[in-house]
């Protein structure tokens, strides 16, 4: 389960000991706005997006609003091993935490990374964490 981060969470930061805003500060992400598109830059990739896209995106995730848009992202470091330390905080939980099997560990944690970049999302549980109705039903991917 994802969740925006809310303002009082970002007021809240200051008061947080110096390595607690260390990582807060690590994990926002920089924007630049270049041929009609918004590039999100971070440690372990950078997203492409087109200009009104990102405007649409921030303005629905505001709004508690759905929407699709085309991205590119292209991951830095070649090795995924080398990858990893460079994630937020919760893109590597994913990352660590067991999942509901195949082959999607990477995925996850780069698709958490993007969220965390792009909409300021946070991780509250995993999907082995959420508990769900009926026990034998379909699961979330997480």
């Amino acid at each position: 389960a994802i969740r925006p981060s809310s303002t009082a969470e970002k007021q809240d930061a200051a008061t947080e000991p110096a390595s607690a805003r260390e990582l807060a500060v690590t994990s926002a992400a920089a924007s630049l706005d270049a041929f009609g598109c918004t590039f999100i830059l971070a440690p372990a990739m950078s997203v492409r997006i087109s200009a009104e896209d990102a405007l649409l995106l921030s303005a629905f995730a505001v709004a508690d609003l759905s929407i699709l848009v085309e991205s590119e992202c292209q991951v830095r470091g070649g090795d995924w091993q080398a990858v990893v330390p460079k994630l937020g905080p919760d893109a590597r939980r994913v990352h660590a935490e067991e999942n509901a099997g195949g082959a999607s560990v990477i995925s996850e944690a780069l698709s958490m990374e993007v969220l965390c970049r792009l909409l300021g999302a946070r991780l509250v549980c995993t999907e082995l964490e959420l508990r769900y109705f009926p026990a034998a039903g379909p699961i979330t991917d997480y």
